[in-house]
């Protein structure tokens, strides 16, 4: 809702609850002064009586009876707000017996100055409770009254409809409080689904213009996650299914263009189709049997004196550690450094199987005799390098070079 915009009631105005001290009755004075010493009398009966005595029930029904047009006079108050005249007096009818119930005549207080204030607040609780047709927390219910109240008495003061920022100032509320106060009163009428649309007879119903499930939108995620699977195929098993399901051509169809057998493409689809449901299932990242992998990895070496240094560039995931200890590994073994440096300023991110090709470069370099040192590494390569325990591995003494013993010949010579 726009905040410059007037915030006038609208057409499904909650109809306002009377709050305050209760009206004066219908009834003229002499009326209802004749009520209450006619019910005087029948309490003062009863009170003679034992609690569960017919002679009581009797006078108690009769004081209900006698009392019974109050409630019909209070409820006519309330007609044209929404709810059913018979719903009210039935709401005031229980609210009447209770109050025949504990009605204690000692007290010298007229009956009727005892129950206008109960029934009253029977019909209150009513349009609380059962008025409107989504359920809505009472604190929301008494924001939107003042809401409406103080939009009306601001109405006559600008001779126009107020802001919600208008309303806020006049509240002492947040003009977001406004907002949500003005939109709950939409939950006192709610519009039927079954309700016509349009002038004429067949128009349909409300109903008929909502939207059902979408089978193809349910799709979609599938499909996003099918597109980078079928890349990395190899590019006959890519051809073939997307002839299949794409192109709605058959096995015979697809082999007659490939030179292969229809036995063969069977056998590639079901192999094709088991890896995409065994990835899709696992969310895991797997390469397809056969496929060639670009890396997105990079490691440059480059030989200073007796120093060895090897720079990674990418993130150290699953799929290219392998390529990544392969690298180190033949590094050392081919140089034989003193020093071996592995540079990590480019690596944002590595997973745990990337330490390991960082241990099995260390042992390489116990082979050699070289000491292993890492360079620049990120915070994030740093912790993980710290769950594993490799920062500690590295701190301590470099590994020593494995050189075959001398025999006891050499030895005594």
């Amino acid at each position: 809702m726009d905040r410059s915009t007037p915030a006038g009631p609208g057409p499904a105005t909650a109809p306002p609850v009377p709050v305050g001290p209760p009206e004066t009755p219908v009834a003229g004075r002499d009326q209802r002064a004749g009520l209450d010493d006619t019910l005087h009398d029948v309490f003062i009966r009863m009170a003679a009586y034992p609690e569960r005595s017919a002679e009581r029930a009797r006078l108690r029904a009769e004081a209900i009876e006698l009392a019974l047009p109050l409630v019909g006079r209070l409820a006519r108050r309330f007609r044209g707000r929404g709810e059913p005249p018979d719903d009210l007096r039935q709401a005031g009818a229980l609210a009447l017996v209770k109050a025949v119930d504990n009605y204690d005549p000692a007290r010298c207080v007229p009956f009727t100055g005892y129950a206008i204030p109960c029934l009253l607040g029977a019909f209150k609780r009513h349009f609380r409770d059962n008025g409107w047709d989504l359920r809505v927390p009472r604190p929301m219910q008494e924001r939107q009254r003042e809401i409406e109240h103080a939009a009306a008495e601001l109405t006559q003061r600008l001779r126009r409809s107020p802001t919600p920022d208008e309303l806020a100032v006049a509240l002492g509320m947040t003009t977001d409080d406004v907002i949500v106060g003005l939109a709950t009163r939409q939950a006192y009428d709610a519009v039927s689904l079954n309700e016509p649309v349009g002038d004429d007879a067949g128009g349909g119903e409300r109903q008929d213009a909502l939207g059902g499930p979408d089978a193809r939108l349910e799709e979609v995620a599938d499909r996003i996650s099918l597109g980078p699977l079928l890349q990395r195929l190899p590019e006959r098993e890519r051809v073939i299914v997307t002839r299949r399901f794409f192109g709605n051509l058959s096995q015979s169809e697809i082999a007659a263009e490939l030179g292969i057998s229809q036995m063969q493409v069977s056998r590639i689809l079901a192999q094709v189709l088991g890896w995409l449901r065994r990835v899709l299932r696992d969310d895991e990242v797997a390469v397809y049997p056969g496929a060639s992998v670009d890396h997105p990895l990079t490691v440059r070496v480059a030989m200073t004196g007796t120093t060895l240094v090897a720079a990674v560039e990418g993130t150290v995931d699953v799929q290219c550690v392998q390529y990544l200890r392969t690298r180190l590994v033949r590094a050392v073994i081919g140089h034989r450094p003193r020093r071996f440096v592995v540079d990590l300023y480019e690596v944002p991110g590595m997973t745990t199987a990337g330490a390991a090709a960082l241990m099995a470069a260390r042992s390489a370099c116990g082979h050699v005799g070289a000491h292993l040192r890492l360079a620049r590494v990120s915070p994030p390569v740093a912790r993980v390098l710290q769950r594993t325990g490799v920062i500690r591995v590295l701190a301590g003494a470099p590994p020593r070079a494995t050189r075959p013993q001398p025999s006891a010949a050499a030895q005594s010579a």
